[in-house]
């Protein structure tokens, strides 16, 4: 039997980390959490997550500035890396893109559709 998928959740606001974690345990993934860009580095840098979810807008280091960090990484450079932002305008989702997002999920999230989406890209 394989092991679950390992799941890197970073994001700012410890009620959607909690969240996220409940739910993601209970479909059957590992999950670490993270409050900051800094706090996912040094945890991408321990350990190769399967996949990354993270947060857009944070203090000191944004989604976007980690997304670039983790893709100049040798093992994140095909790792599925999803954002979770409140502003999912045309204009955002482009540089999401352009900066190596693979998906996003929008603010408020629905549990079904975010368990869907990772599940598509992790198989």
């Amino acid at each position: 039997m394989t092991s679950s998928p390992y799941i890197l959740i970073v994001d700012d606001s410890e009620s959607i980390r909690f969240l996220l974690e409940f739910v993601l345990k209970n479909a059957g993934y590992n999950v670490t959490l993270t409050a900051s860009g800094s706090e996912a580095l040094q945890a991408a840098n321990s350990k190769a997550y399967d996949a990354v979810l993270a947060d857009i807008n944070m203090p000191e280091m944004d989604g976007f500035e980690l997304i670039r960090q983790l893709r100049g990484m040798d093992s994140y450079t095909n790792t599925p890396i999803i954002t979770i932002t409140l502003n999912n305008t045309p204009e955002r989702i482009h540089k999401m893109r352009d900066v190596g997002a693979t998906g996003w999920i929008a603010k408020p999230f629905d549990p079904i559709t975010m368990l869907s989406t990772l599940n598509k890209l992790l198989h």
